[in-house]
């Protein structure tokens, strides 16, 4: 219920959603911060003391239960392959290739052309297999258009991970 409240289906997040829900919580968290400062003075007894005091910890329980429950929602681990869905291939083939058109001609062409030539191989291997031709296509075009910028460029072999 959670998941479906504050992301979307797509799993981006819903920003209107979630600041207020964050903001509420800090507050929570807050005011029973100020719950424990000032428990000493308004507690009587040794009970009522430690009641206050759970209760200033149990304020601060929802944040830090939403906080866990975001990081731990995350599927991608360093030591990992990212998994990408196909509208982020997608969007990441559709950006090299503007970048590749948009830094054509200009003085650091070919570096610059490189780099995206070796991120659209990063992404062939990183695809599905519905999507890595079209990848892999991305990547031998910026290889021509390297070419025809530098001349006959010497052909820089595909590194494999």
């Amino acid at each position: 219920m959670l998941s479906r409240a504050l992301f979307t289906a797509d799993g981006r997040i819903r920003r209107r959603r979630m600041v207020p829900t964050f903001i509420a919580l800090a507050v929570l968290a807050l005011l029973g911060g100020m719950l424990v400062a000032f428990a000493p003075a308004a507690a009587d007894t040794r009970a009522l003391f430690m009641t206050l005091i759970g209760l200033g910890i149990a304020t601060k329980l929802p944040l830090i239960g939403l906080i866990a429950w975001l990081v731990l929602r995350n599927n991608e681990w360093p030591s990992r392959p990212p998994k990408w869905s196909r509208a982020e291939v997608g969007e990441i083939v559709d950006y090299i290739r503007q970048e590749a058109v948009r830094v054509s001609g200009r003085r650091d062409s070919v570096a610059r052309l490189t780099y995206l030539r070796d991120e659209a191989w990063h992404v062939a291997d990183r695809a599905e297999d519905a999507q890595t031709p079209e990848a892999v296509a991305l990547a031998l075009e910026i290889q021509a258009l390297i070419e025809a910028e530098h001349g006959s460029a010497p052909r820089v072999e595909r590194r494999t991970p």
